[in-house]
């Protein structure tokens, strides 16, 4: 699905989702479920790790680095960013779960978080 994504003129950039580790396999086996947020339908990313550290619940539970793909031609309908109530402002909800592919699974938070 990514090459054809790509040979459609899709663009790419690796952002990351904080999550707990009892939701990894079926994220990883069947991919990614939409929520109803407070900002909109569709999946949630941070555009920084350590912004992403801080909806992971702790020590140990991951995050995952995700490529996210959208149309050059209307990147908004794919991909937004969402103002949210953080010094980083770097959150972004992603429409469709098709274009959600994960990369690699962080392990979260060895030390105190000072979330932004």
């Amino acid at each position: 699905l990514r090459t054809a994504l790509q040979q459609q003129g899709f663009q790419h950039r690796n952002v990351f989702h904080g999550t707990e580790n009892p939701f990894i396999p079926s994220i990883l086996s069947g991919g990614f479920l939409v929520s109803d947020g407070m900002l909109g339908t569709g999946i949630y990313v941070a555009r920084t790790l350590a912004h992403a550290q801080c909806y992971s619940p702790g020590d140990g539970e991951p995050i995952l680095e995700v490529q996210v793909y959208w149309s050059p031609r209307n990147e908004s309908r794919y991909i937004r960013h969402v103002h949210h109530n953080s010094e980083a402002d770097d959150v972004y909800l992603v429409s469709d779960p098709l274009l959600v592919f994960p990369v690699e699974v962080h392990r979260c938070c060895p030390q105190d978080l000072a979330c932004i």
